[in-house]
């Protein structure tokens, strides 16, 4: 027998669930913008080659997990609060993500500024980090398994 969720469980799928749907949105959103200019992402994938780091496990845990946390720390947890406590909603999501996007240019700067918006915009909406990292999780799993796709010509 399952108990019923509370209020508060559902709250927190609720928000769970727009990360997600805003890393959804920021990739479909940013596809276009994929194959613009240099492709960083090939440079990513090289310097997570090299044997200072020890394995692919290692490796999927920064790219998912310590990078997204610590870049949505930064740039929504610190970056955008500072904007948005000095201003509005837009300007604080637009600074905030053009920054982002100069900072993190992986894979191309235009995404990054597409993910940097959306997560400001989850992060606005449901006032806590998690939901961000987990659409820059999101963002990143689904670039990065495109540009692969890609590379290998599938498409």
């Amino acid at each position: 027998m399952t108990l019923p969720a509370t209020d508060a469980q559902r709250q927190a799928r609720h928000k769970l669930a727009i990360g997600v749907a805003g890393g959804v949105c920021a990739f479909f959103v940013s596809v276009p913008f994929l194959f613009s200019g240099q492709p960083v992402h090939i440079i990513a994938a090289q310097l997570l080659s090299y044997s200072a780091i020890p394995s692919v496990a290692v490796q999927i845990g920064l790219l998912l997990i310590v990078v997204p946390i610590l870049s949505e720390l930064v740039f929504r947890g610190i970056v955008f609060r500072s904007l948005w406590a000095a201003s509005s909603l837009w300007p604080a999501a637009v600074g905030s993500s053009l920054f982002f996007a100069w900072v993190w240019q992986i894979p191309t700067a235009p995404a990054a500024f597409i993910l940097g918006l959306a997560t400001a915009l989850v992060f606005w909406k449901t006032h806590t980090l998690l939901p961000a990292i987990l659409a820059n999780a999101t963002f990143a799993v689904l670039a990065e398994t495109f540009l692969a796709i890609h590379d290998m010509h599938l498409f």
